[in-house]
């Protein structure tokens, strides 16, 4: 099962990408894919068994330790 670690960025600019918040320490998303996503700052799993592209340009605001992060894809648009 693959296991990934998100990028971690700056805190976006208020209204210009959608953040996901919660007080509750439990991840955002959790389904029936193969591939779980980690905070790249704590390691905190934000979203568990996921099918790779089911979620696309959220910043997550990990509720273990508060940085900023997002699910970035190596393959680029041409």
């Amino acid at each position: 099962m693959p296991e990934i670690h998100t990028k971690v960025i700056d805190e976006p600019e208020h209204g210009m990408r959608s953040v996901l918040k919660t007080d509750k320490e439990q991840p955002f998303f959790v389904g029936k894919g193969d591939i779980t996503y980690f905070c790249g700052n704590c390691g905190f799993a934000l979203a568990e068994t996921l099918f790779r592209g089911q979620v696309r340009n959220i910043v997550f605001l990990c509720p273990r330790c508060g940085v900023f992060s997002e699910i970035y894809s190596s393959i680029k648009s041409i």
